[in-house]
């Protein structure tokens, strides 16, 4: 009878509880997977990656390896670098998807899976810590978290996503092992492993920390507080000094199977980090990284750098900051306080430079990390804490306390408010780009392409400015290369690795330390094979022009293409700097085979683990033999110190009630009242009271949103001085209609007239500047107005500028407007104005042809002659001077070298003439020229730049030959941040310590060019000013004469010693631009010959064929005083005209 009433029992049982289906178990779970498929799939697929930092980058290595899987080097950025800098996994995906489907929608059908598998990843991670449900409102809380959509949808970051999916997929199997010993979840979890590192190794590094060490803790103390099987049950009462060593024994022997198991677990994952990328390790040692810090705007202070704060700590955490006072009382009350303490610590590295912490703890690697990712990884740690505040805030005691303090309404009410904020930040992070471009507009990259295609153009490299990480995705469709790139880790060029910019074309967002390294490829292109440039930014126009590069003109895509002449082709047997075949056939194998392993374990693991086994053979029975004879005396160590410790706990009294006494509960104090809490939480309220706090809360409400909309249809009145801010900002980023709003409107000209007001000057400052700062000082006030004097600073990419100028602004209609002062009437005298010019057009090849070019096609070189060469010693400088003059019928563009060799003859180095140069030179005009040796030009032993620039240096030699080198910095120590590089001051050129200058060699070669320089420019009432106290200068007008703006007028000063020989040559830019039949004031200090000294060495130009060169072809248009060092002066002035510029 009795056992029938038990089945009957059981039967029951079995009715009322069914076994849960799959669907219904993990419906949370599908409901998120579906959510990333919907949300982000439909963005991807949109385009949103194409306008974010980092996606075309990895979308270039995909292509790398599409084109060849097994390669470990690319020549088309750097001048060639390594892939093996670079974890592979993510790419080959791509690159594997490419073949299919393309490169784009490659990496679109990349980023989903990881983003599901990211997801998956969560839940499966989540349940360690919390129950099915908070795990699976985890992973919903992924999908929509602010900072998913901004790693994706801002950064394009792909390994990020993918490597992190691996991980957290791999903790659940490190947890299993730990705790049960499952060689199957071993084998699973370093599978996972692998993969991780495969996709990218960092995430495997500080993962191991941050995710796997709270999880291996949280192992081991559940292990500790575990009692082993016949252990007595109980804890002793009072504690006594000589149960000390047998309770921690008691403790040992429960935690030592755990502890083995981790440290089982650490020896594989070591294994699995060095051998999975193997090679990059190898890379690392062999070329490490260079580079001085780059700085990037997550090692701000959020404090001072509000924008960074928004968009590396706010946009991020958005409103799951409401949840981390939760995460952190709920994980430290409970068994999840390791996961509690890792979440605290990454939350204090992303904050960046805000405090000193983060510094102090990373050391160097605080100027090589990018301190988001400490943010991202924060965000992801408090998931489950998020699962468990929604399951909470629907079933549990916040939904609870809801209803017992605030009613029904207001607990459906306000979890929507949240709701509503968290997915409107989302949405907004999501579409960030669309607020705020991040990226140029789009750029067709077909007619780039295939212009580098044809006509040989790929023998030549080429740069790209203003084209944002849409360089990378230029790279990927074409073979030529560039001496730029978008991994700056992996480059090698010194000129590169010692500046602080992350490309060269985004230069003017470096400041000056990018104009400045920008410059020096610039101006000597031949040593990169630098022919083409493609700007689509005329903010380096200028420096173009004044470089000696040539406008060739737009292509259909609105970018324009520049030149430079004369510049030899790429060596055709260049050598191949590919790695070792193992190296390339080990990075092409096992990092795609680990992932493909990960996922067959995965799907493994899904299907619920089939048994598997070696087959029994005679080889398998040896192999398990020899594995035996391996590992059993490993055992039976284990099993001795397993019995001496249980030798050691048996001295422990047994407990005679183990009822009543002390249990393994209080090991966290704190936990105590979090059930009290709980109780209260669900205790009942009076009615009255719940209706008053249920008013008290609609009334906030009621009060915060009319608030918010009282802000927004009221905005607070700025101050003068943020007007005046707000204007120049407004016209930098040619916002002209923000601008004149802040025009008074009772004074402002019409919209029309104010646009043809600010075209008038198309100067450097007015068309080619960026301003960097604006800073403001009251001059005067009255009741209805004031003056303020402004202080702009314009960065170009010639010179930086100062500009001070009095705004005043009047009060009117409640806010502060700008009082323009009235535009320059005056105006040309000649409506129409013609000028007879000489036309020159080169046609090229006589015959269409695909043949390379005929030697009967190419003209012969211009002949030159060279005059007045002199070396001399500036400052402790090498600076060379000269003139060049075109002898010949034909415009010539102009490449005038010098090179400083030692008595061998054997070159030291080597530089160009670049802007104090005229480089288009019309038949028997005449340019002085001025070259300034600078560091990077050295062959010899060269320090970094960080350090001096100075390394086995010695004194100046007496004699014939001259040593001279870079002066000691005053601290010799080393410094590791970014070095200042100004591109008004030369950086000095350092020597090897043995090496001697005994000559100097100057060479001018030219080509025939069809573009000469626009000579229209006339200097007229030339006078000199000042006196020798207070210094002197030179003055004059500048007048066009011909029928193009001259937007930048630039002048070369020739100064003559007293034998009429040149003692030296300066040069300035003119601020504004000269309108046709305009003139122009100038007023130029005179150059100091303190510093200048003749060199003992001889110099000696090499122009052309046998000419008899004048002694000097500028005669002095002014005699100076005989105290400023030089005996007269002469100007030569040119211009940088615009393509179309009336």
């Amino acid at each position: 009878m009795t056992l029938t009433l038990t089945r009957a029992k059981e039967s029951r049982d079995h009715v009322e509880r069914p076994r849960i289906g799959f669907v219904r178990r993990h419906r949370l779970l599908l409901i998120a997977l579906i959510l990333v498929v919907l949300f982000h799939g439909s963005l991807l697929l949109s385009g949103s990656y194409q306008r974010t930092y980092d996606a075309y980058v990895h979308i270039f290595f995909a292509d790398h390896y599409a084109r060849d899987w097994f390669s470990s080097w690319d020549t088309r950025w750097y001048t060639g670098f390594s892939t093996l800098s670079y974890p592979p996994g993510s790419h080959f995906l791509v690159a594997g998807f490419s073949k299919v489907i393309g490169l784009r929608p490659g990496f679109v059908v990349v980023q989903i899976f990881a983003l599901l598998n990211l997801t998956i990843g969560v839940y499966r991670w989540s349940r360690i810590w919390v129950n099915r449900t908070s795990a699976g409102w985890a992973a919903i809380a992924l999908v929509v978290a602010s900072s998913i959509a901004e790693t994706v949808h801002v950064f394009g970051q792909l390994p990020t996503t993918l490597s992190l999916g691996f991980l957290l997929n791999a903790l659940p199997f490190a947890y299993a092992w730990v705790r049960t010993g499952n060689k199957k979840a071993l084998l699973a979890g370093v599978g996972c492993i692998m993969a991780t590192t495969a996709c990218h190794h960092v995430t495997t590094l500080f993962g191991s920390i941050f995710f796997l060490g709270p999880v291996l803790v949280a192992a081991v103390v559940l292990a500790l507080r575990t009692p082993l099987a016949g252990e007595p049950a109980g804890h002793p009462p009072r504690f006594r000094f000589r149960l000390l060593w047998p309770l921690i024994a008691r403790r040992l022997r429960r935690a030592m199977p755990a502890l083995t198991r981790t440290g089982i677990f650490g020896v594989l994952l070591v294994v699995a980090l060095v051998a999975v990328v193997f090679p990059y390790w190898l890379y690392s040692r062999s070329d490490p990284i260079t580079q001085v810090s780059i700085p990037h705007a997550s090692r701000d202070n959020f404090l001072v750098n509000v924008n960074a704060g928004l968009v590396f700590w706010a946009i991020p955490w958005g409103t799951t900051l409401l949840v981390l006072p939760y995460a952190f009382v709920r994980g430290l009350t409970g068994r999840a306080w390791p996961l509690a303490l890792s979440l605290g610590a990454l939350a204090f590295l992303g904050t960046g430079g805000t405090t000193p912490i983060p510094r102090l703890l990373l050391g160097g690697a605080y100027d090589i990390l990018t301190l988001d990712r400490f943010t991202f990884w924060a965000t992801i740690s408090v998931l489950p804490f998020v699962g468990l505040f929604v399951s909470s805030l629907t079933t549990g005691s916040i939904r609870a306390w809801l209803l017992a303090h605030v009613g029904r309404t207001l607990s459906v009410v306000l979890p929507a408010i949240l709701l509503t904020a968290h997915l409107a930040t989302t949405l907004f992070a999501a579409n960030l780009t669309h607020y705020r471009a991040f990226q140029p507009a789009p750029i067709d990259v077909a007619p780039i392409a295939s212009f580098m295609d044809k006509d040989q153009h790929s023998q030549w490299r080429y740069l790209t400015l203003g084209f944002g990480d849409q360089m990378a995705w230029l790279g990927a469709n074409m073979t030529a290369g560039t001496v730029d790139g978008n991994y700056h880790s992996a480059r090698q060029l010194p000129e590169l690795t010692s500046r602080p910019i992350e490309r060269l074309e985004g230069a003017k967002y470096s400041g000056v330390p990018g104009i400045g390294s920008l410059q020096q490829f610039l101006a000597v292109p031949g040593r990169y094979s630098l022919k083409y440039v493609f700007s689509n930014d005329a903010f380096y126009s200028p420096l173009l022009d004044a470089s000696g590069w040539t406008n060739l003109g737009p292509l259909e895509n609105g970018v324009e293409v520049w030149e430079r002449a004369d510049v030899a082709p790429l060596p055709t047997n260049e050598v191949s700097n590919e790695a070792p075949l193992w190296k390339r056939l080990w990075w092409g194998i096992i990092p795609p085979a680990s992932i493909a392993t990960a996922l067959l374990l995965l799907l493994w693991s899904l299907v619920g683990s089939p048994t598997w086994g070696l087959p029994s053979n005679r080889r398998t029975r040896s192999f398990r033999a020899a594995l035996r004879a391996l590992v059993n005396p490993l055992f039976r160590a284990a099993a001795g110190l397993d019995a001496a410790l249980a030798r050691a706990s048996e001295r422990i009294p047994p407990v005679e009630d183990p009822a009543s006494a002390s249990t393994d509960t209080g090991w966290l104090p704190w936990a105590a009242p979090l059930p009290a809490l709980r109780r209260r939480a669900r205790a009942r309220v009076r009615r009255r009271r719940r209706r008053r706090q249920a008013a008290a809360v609609t009334v906030l409400l009621v009060l915060a949103a009319a608030g918010g909309a009282f802000a927004v249809a009221k905005p607070r009145q700025p101050t003068a001085a943020a007007v005046v801010e707000a204007y120049y900002e407004h016209l930098d980023f040619r916002r002209f209609a923000d601008a004149y709003a802040l025009l008074d409107p009772a004074t402002r000209p019409d919209y029309t007239r104010f646009q043809q007001e600010l075209g008038r000057d198309g100067g450097l400052v007015a068309s080619f500047a960026k301003l960097a700062s604006v800073s403001t000082v009251q001059t005067s006030s009255t009741p209805g107005g004031q003056v303020l004097t402004t202080s702009l600073t314009y960065l170009t990419s010639l010179q930086s500028y100062v500009v001070t100028t009095p705004v005043s602004l009047v009060h009117a209609s409640g806010g502060w407007f700008i009082d323009l002062p009235a535009a320059d009437a005056t105006s040309p005298p000649d409506q129409f104005t013609s000028r007879p010019a000489v036309g020159f057009l080169s046609q090229g090849r006589r015959a269409i042809s695909v043949d390379g070019t005929d030697t009967v096609d190419v003209l012969d070189r211009p002949e030159l002659t060279l005059a007045n060469v002199k070396s001399l010693l500036v400052d402790g400088r090498w600076v060379v001077i000269g003139e060049v003059t075109n002898a010949d019928v034909d415009p010539a563009d102009v490449t005038v070298e010098a090179q400083l060799r030692d008595r061998s003859g054997t070159l030291l180095a080597s530089w160009d003439a670049s802007q104090v140069l005229v480089h288009k030179l019309m038949p028997g005009a005449t340019s002085p020229f001025r070259i300034e040796f600078q560091s990077l030009a050295g062959t010899g032993d060269y320090g970094p730049e960080a350090g001096g620039g100075l390394r086995n240096a010695t004194p100046d030699t007496p004699g014939s030959a001259t040593t001279v080198t870079a002066a000691a910095p005053a601290k010799t120590s080393d410094v590791y941040g970014p070095v200042e590089f100004d591109p008004q001051t030369i950086t000095p050129l350092v020597l090897a310590a043995d090496a001697q200058v005994a000559s100097v060699d100057v060479y001018a070669r030219a080509v025939v060019t069809a573009r000469a320089t626009e000579r229209g420019l006339q200097v007229q009432h030339l006078r000199l000013g000042g006196s020798a106290e207070l210094g002197y200068f030179v003055a004059g007008e500048l007048r066009n004469d011909g029928t193009v703006e001259a937007s930048v007028p630039h002048l070369l000063l020739s100064y003559t010693a007293a034998d009429g020989t040149l003692a030296w040559v300066d040069h300035a830019y003119l601020e504004h631009s000269i309108a046709p039949q305009s003139v122009t004031m100038f007023q130029i200090p005179l150059a100091s010959s303190t510093l200048i000294i003749p060199a003992a060495v001889p110099a000696e130009g090499f122009g052309g064929p046998a000419h008899s060169p004048p002694a000097s072809a500028l005669d002095a248009a002014l005699q100076l005083p005989p105290d400023t060092g030089f005996a007269g002066l002469s100007l030569t002035a040119t211009t940088f005209a615009r393509l179309g510029a009336p």
